[in-house]
């Protein structure tokens, strides 16, 4: 019987071992998961694990890279490096020392590897301290980087925003290979010396600070190939400022100024074809090859569109946004070539001609929801100015707005006669009566043939005639 027990007690002892060694091979495994990809995941090809580091955040194709040595070469290979801070999170120090320190080391890994970059972008808050800043520029512009992005976050804090970030530009002097540059959020150092970037095609300045208008003009004209040039709330140089700056470029096809602080230009390039502006109007005279004109918030004489035919022969697009007119007498916007028409409600009691044989689509974003006698003569005698549109569109916020009363049809003649084609958008709810707004739509286009009408993004009638 002692025998017994004593075998009996020797394989229990087994089990327990068995038991342990599995326990302990479980282990190694959950500590060293590297051991465990390489058993049961075979490489994949070159390009597919590329594909798949690509598709991720730097932080986790940095994580993946120990899946295998194939990975770990082909993330210190990739040709795009973007790090970005979390606003959510970016008041938290330890996450930031984190981040921080995250950005340190994947430059470290990958200062041996001098592959070129093909984009490299940091979006982070500034504390003040300009080494981590200067790091990741000197190796972006060391890898032949073709596209830069560089965002600042600054918060507010006790009513006061967050520390500035001043860049010199002449940091990207040496940046030969620089086709885009994207800015937010800095002030560009005064004292700009001349600079160079020969292949710098597009530049997007969104809240940039220069100390005058100088400065500015200095970066546009230190890139002799710039086709692109977006800036947005940004300061150029004084409002105020008597001069009228001139910018010139044979290269430039599309530029952009809104929200921004800054004087009257006078703007010459020969080949651009897209224009948005705001503010006083600017001279472009010169610019004859627009195929695209955005006015937003703009100052005009009402004598500003005499003879589109023959000052931009090429226009296609024109769009009034919220503009003010220097004298509300009579506006004539006459057009052979205009096809898109887009009107921001603002001075209703403009009156207008017109002609324009070739208009394919007209937009108007009425904001007045007020259905009051005198702007609902206002709004019908301007829109009847375009019933030579093949489609229209109107937005409004409340349907009241195009409502007009059954003694009104009774007496006006419609505003679009002709129109074949009307769209409506409605931003809120409404207690308006369906077959009411449908029976004004109708009164106002007795030729429709299509008529949508969408109410908060959802289309509550499509019907055609």
């Amino acid at each position: 019987m002692a025998k017994k027990r004593k075998a009996e007690g020797r394989c229990y002892n087994g089990a327990n071992r068995n038991k342990k060694m599995k326990k302990q091979e479980d282990d190694d495994r959950n500590r060293n998961p590297s051991m465990v990809v390489d058993t049961y995941i075979p490489d994949l090809p070159d390009p597919a694990v590329h594909q798949i580091l690509s598709l991720l955040s730097p932080k986790l194709a940095a994580r993946s890279s120990i899946v295998s040595k194939q990975w770990a070469r082909i993330w210190d290979s990739l040709p795009v490096l973007v790090f970005d801070e979390d606003e959510k999170i970016c008041t938290d120090s330890h996450r930031r020392k984190l981040f921080m320190n995250f950005i340190r080391n994947c430059l470290k890994r990958r200062k041996r590897d001098k592959c070129d970059l093909d984009k490299f972008g940091l979006r982070m808050r500034y504390n003040g301290g300009a080494s981590t800043m200067n790091q990741c520029l000197s190796f972006a512009i060391e890898r032949n980087v073709k596209e830069l992005d560089i965002c600042i976050i600054r918060r507010k804090m006790f009513g006061k925003l967050s520390r500035v970030c001043y860049l010199s530009p002449t940091v990207f002097s040496s940046a030969k290979s620089l086709t885009i540059l994207k800015l937010e959020g800095v002030n560009l150092k005064e004292g700009i010396h001349p600079m160079r970037l020969l292949s710098l095609k597009t530049m997007s300045l969104e809240s940039v600070e220069f100390n005058s208008t100088s400065d500015f003009l200095h970066l546009v004209y230190g890139c002799p190939s710039i086709e692109n040039l977006l800036v947005t709330s940004s300061t150029l140089g004084s409002p105020v400022d008597p001069k009228v700056h001139s910018i010139s470029s044979s290269s430039l096809k599309s530029l952009e100024f809104t929200q921004c602080r800054r004087p009257v230009y006078k703007i010459e390039a020969m080949n651009i074809e897209s224009l948005k502006l705001d503010g006083w109007a600017d001279d472009i005279a010169s610019c004859q090859k627009i195929k695209s004109l955005d006015l937003f918030c703009t100052y005009l004489p009402c004598h500003y569109f005499n003879g589109l035919d023959s000052r931009f022969p090429l226009l296609e697009s024109l769009t009034l946004h919220k503009c003010w007119w220097e004298d509300a007498e009579h506006m004539n916007i006459f057009s052979q070539h205009l096809k898109r028409f887009v009107f921001f409600e603002n001075y209703m009691q403009l009156k207008v001609s017109t002609n324009l044989p070739n208009l394919l689509q007209a937009t108007f974003v009425l904001w007045d929801a007020v259905p009051s006698y005198l702007r609902l003569n206002y709004l019908g005698e301007f829109l009847k100015q375009f019933d030579c549109s093949r489609k229209t569109s109107l937005q409004v916020t409340d349907a009241k707005g195009i409502i007009f009363p059954e003694e009104i049809r009774n007496t006006w003649s419609p505003p679009f006669p002709t129109l074949k084609h009307l769209e409506v958008e409605i931003s809120y709810t409404t207690a308006v009566n369906d077959y009411v707004l449908i029976d004004s739509l109708h009164w106002m286009a007795p030729s429709l043939e299509f008529l949508s009408i969408k109410q908060n993004s959802l289309v509550i009638l499509s019907e055609q005639t």
